[in-house]
């Protein structure tokens, strides 16, 4: 799931007037799950749980490194995506500078350095095979990149090598089935709750994209906001609508033959002008917005929100209920990015730790946590510095 992820430091609670404006550029990243085909090669990068030292210079504090996505294979093997940050980007006035890609083969206790790109990224994707997707750039209101083309990152290898993708479609929350096999939201049309409410497939390693009916269209209301396939045949469409304070409609969708049809799992009441939800859907919380989705393929998955925290359900989208409550809650702190594995393990990026007693403002940065009893318990992993 990867896991679709909006940047760090732009993940806190705002008011509903500027998620309006930001929602054409913000996701969530889903990722499909299955073993590393090969692990990475060795030689790692320690990381410990405090942040790295940082340099008195304002040359130094000006630029950091601001976590944007993770996405596992298994408990072991698993992709980092970072951005370097600078004042003016993390406003939105310039582009970042760059991005970096990290792989671990211990479950995040060390990093390898796998590659340094020019350009900012926003999240990553992987897929059986050792198969990897990264999404760069970020568009939207507040940010000078436009929404009219893709710069994907795809690794066949497990993220020894990368290839450039220069998709003709913009597109996000990437949820690939291989290498060369993926579905994806357009970007240009990302959450648009009055615009057209479609899908993308690419088979060709992303150059070009089909557009796919999404069943989004049968809700009248939310817009296709995340898609998240755990096998060529059965996946997940994720809708939302516009936000209000605290609250945004949203809407969930399986399908078991590869998009031909849908079928509603839960949703939000009230639900397209109804009291309740239809008869036999499941209920979804209408507090939290900006959602993500990471599901499995034995029934199990993660969905997080602004100002909700994390849900899990056990019923494949059917029941949702809360988890990891002494890690994230509502306003204090919110989910970037998590990846949900099917043996009761998963990995959990957070913006910032609860306030408590750790935190004395340089421990305030970003959390990289995991747990492998379904959420009950919680290792931290890694610390960033704050900005």
């Amino acid at each position: 799931m990867t896991p679709v992820a909006a940047p760090a430091w732009r993940r806190k609670p705002l008011l509903a007037v500027v998620l309006v404006a930001l929602l054409a550029g913000l996701a969530s990243g889903c990722s499909s799950k299955s073993a590393l085909g090969s692990a990475p090669s060795p030689g790692t990068v320690p990381t410990t749980t405090t942040p790295s030292p940082q340099s008195s210079s304002a040359a130094t504090a000006a630029r950091l490194l601001e976590p944007d996505g993770i996405a596992f294979w298994n408990r072991h093997q698993g992709l980092l995506v970072e951005t370097v940050t600078t004042p003016a980007c993390r406003a939105g006035s310039s582009r970042c500078p760059g991005g970096h890609i990290d792989s671990t083969t211990d479950g995040g206790r060390t990093w390898t350095a796998t590659d340094r790109v020019p350009v900012p990224l926003k999240a990553v994707a992987t897929a059986p095979g050792g198969a990897a997707w990264v999404e760069t750039g970020r568009c939207g209101a507040a940010s000078p990149d436009a929404c009219t083309s893709s710069l994907l990152l795809v690794s066949a290898d497990g993220g020894r090598r990368w290839r450039k993708v220069h998709s003709a479609e913009s597109v996000t929350s990437v949820s690939p089935l291989s290498s060369t096999a993926a579905w994806a939201v357009p970007a240009s049309r990302h959450g648009n709750p009055t615009g057209p409410r479609q899908l993308v497939y690419t088979d060709n390693g992303g150059q070009r994209w089909q557009t796919e009916p999404s069943p989004c269209t049968q809700s009248r209301g939310p817009g296709t906001w995340a898609v998240d396939f755990t096998t060529p045949r059965t996946g997940w469409v994720l809708c939302a609508g516009e936000p209000a304070t605290d609250m945004q409609a949203k809407a969930l969708y399986v399908t078991t033959d590869a998009g031909r049809s849908w079928r509603l799992r839960a949703t939000t009441p009230p639900f397209a002008g109804q009291a309740a939800a239809p008869p036999g859907a499941g209920h979804l919380p209408l507090v939290g917005y900006l959602p993500g989705l990471d599901m499995t393929g034995n029934g199990t998955g993660w969905m997080w929100a602004d100002r909700r925290g994390l849900s899990a359900t056990r019923t494949d989208g059917h029941s949702w209920t809360r988890v990891a409550s002494g890690i994230v809650d509502d306003d204090a702190n919110s989910v970037v990015a998590a990846s949900l594995l099917g043996d009761q393990s998963g990995f959990l990026l957070i913006n910032q730790p609860l306030r408590d007693a750790r935190c004395d403002g340089r421990r305030c940065g970003p959390e990289l946590l995991a747990t492998t009893d379904d959420g009950q318990h919680w290792t931290t992993l890694r610390v960033w510095a704050s900005a």
